[in-house]
């Protein structure tokens, strides 16, 4: 177990305490760089962020693959499938926006357009969506590029307002498994990310 993080001293107490420390070692360094001692055949990551793909993570990913992972061996999840879905409800922008509203005479006008056309970390109820969401792209968790993909939803009624799009993702598991950030999946600490429409 890898991590960078001084919560690693706590997981080292609980597997301790649950009796595994001679099954499970912990390994204080950045995964990115980290030396095992000898190649696994299994590599479970937990480097997932808004919309998965975030600060290099998947690049790191792939660095410590190549010194650990043997050339037979696997990721764990290994499938990212990334989801979008029309917003109309505006208390969904109200409250992605509510930390830059003025405060007590303060003008945080600059901030708020600072935030124009940037995702916010947001749990979005699904009665707030135009749409339940279509699936957009599907990606290797090590993949090398971004993603594209493009979404059409059908079936709009014309003139009706969307205050921007909610994104999440859904990591897969080769034995068919699925662990969803979706708004009508329980709780998770990665939420969605919404993109105003400003």
């Amino acid at each position: 177990a890898v991590d960078n993080a001084t919560i690693l001293g706590e997981a080292s107490r609980n597997i301790e305490s649950a009796g595994l420390q001679s099954v499970i070692h912990t390994l204080a360094g950045d995964f990115a760089r980290v030396r095992l001692p000898e190649k696994v055949d299994l590599i479970i990551t937990e480097t997932f962020g808004s919309m998965a793909f975030v600060e290099g993570a998947s690049a790191d990913l792939r660095a410590c693959c190549a010194r650990n992972l043997k050339a037979t061996g696997a990721v764990l999840p290994d499938e990212i499938t990334f989801y979008l879905a029309p917003v109309s409800d505006p208390a969904v922008m109200d409250g992605a926006l509510a930390p830059f509203m003025d405060v007590a005479g303060v003008d945080l006008a600059p901030l708020r357009r600072a935030c124009d056309h940037k995702a916010v970390q947001i749990r979005v109820c699904p009665s707030s969506l135009l749409h339940p969401g279509l699936q957009f792209a599907t990606a290797s968790v090590a993949a090398e590029d971004g993603v594209t993909g493009s979404a059409c939803f059908d079936g709009l009624t014309p003139g009706t307002e969307v205050v921007g799009f909610l994104g999440w993702f859904s990591l897969g598991f080769s034995d068919g498994g699925a662990l969803s950030t979706g708004p009508q999946d329980p709780t998770t600490s990665w939420c969605q990310s919404f993109l105003p429409a400003v």
